[in-house]
């Protein structure tokens, strides 16, 4: 069940891919009404990471007990397509992330917009401007469907994604801000946090770096290799 070690850098890549949303964390925060239920122990922030990373792990441990190295890059691709009650949970799925994939775009959304109407829809109404945005916003999220679509091999590209932009966003820069944050004097005693951060980067770095090289490495073998690169 264990796989060679020099496959782990992959698996910590996919496994960083969870925290994709992590660059909706401050953005919903200055959005709440109360902003102090964020963060602490028992915030919003730690109770819904707790129960994404449980989701994922038993979605992933029984997953992998059933098709061990037959599991593909979305376990729906593993599912019986003969059976109703497996027909259902993909068509839950598809609609969980039609309702929820949207909110990925807040933070892209908010920055490419306003150049879009600073440049080209200053001249338009107001009610222009709001069917415009509607439909900007649509177009965004299709063009990525259609990239995805367009993937053949989809558990390669997660590992990538979440190797180079997930482990950036949430392992390497919140330490390296942190530590510039609070330097010299608000570290800890001996120091201790500056230490734990540097840990912590040194683990991001290593997952950067070798889950990049890997994944890429994967993708070229995969488009190498022709028919075998289907997931």
């Amino acid at each position: 069940l264990i796989t060679s070690a020099s496959e782990w850098p992959v698996f910590f890549a996919s496994a960083m891919y969870v925290f994709e949303g992590i660059a909706l964390v401050l953005p919903v925060r200055q959005k709440m009404k109360e902003p102090d239920a964020y963060g602490g122990w028992t915030g919003i922030l730690n109770i819904g990471i707790l129960l994404v990373t449980i989701m994922y792990f038993i979605v992933g441990f029984f997953g992998y007990i059933r098709y061990g190295s037959e599991a593909r890059g979305s376990i729906t691709l593993n599912l019986p397509k003969d059976n109703k009650l497996y027909q259902f949970t993909k068509i839950m799925y598809a609609v969980a992330i039609f309702l929820t994939y949207n909110l990925q775009f807040y933070v892209p959304f908010s920055l490419l917009w306003p150049r879009v109407c600073r440049r080209i829809l200053y001249k338009y109404s107001g009610q222009t401007v709001e069917k415009c945005e509607h439909a900007f916003r649509i177009g965004l999220i299709l063009i990525t469907f259609i990239i995805a679509a367009m993937i053949p091999n989809l558990g390669l590209v997660i590992s990538l994604v979440g190797a180079v932009a997930s482990t950036a966003l949430s392992v390497i820069f919140p330490p390296i801000c942190e530590s510039i944050t609070f330097w010299p004097d608000s570290l800890g005693r001996y120091k201790w946090q500056l230490i734990l951060n540097l840990l912590i980067i040194s683990f991001g770095l290593y997952v950067f770096i070798a889950g990049t090289t890997l994944s890429v490495s994967n993708i070229v073998a995969c488009f190498e290799n022709g028919a075998k690169c289907n997931d």
